[in-house]
C-alpha cells in the first residue's frame, strides 16, 4: 500500500515539524528579538 506510506512519511514529517516549531517558538520567548 503507498497510500499507507505515505500517511506515514505525513505523520513523521508532522510530528518532527510540531517539535521543531515549539522549540522555536520556546526559544523566542526566552529570548525575545525585539
Amino acid at each position: 500500500m503507498v497510500i499507507l506510506k505515505v500517511v506515514t512519511y505525513v505523520w513523521i514529517f508532522f510530528v518532527i515539524s510540531l517539535f521543531f516549531f515549539g522549540f522555536i517558538s520556546s526559544d523566542t520567548t526566552r529570548n525575545p528579538k525585539n
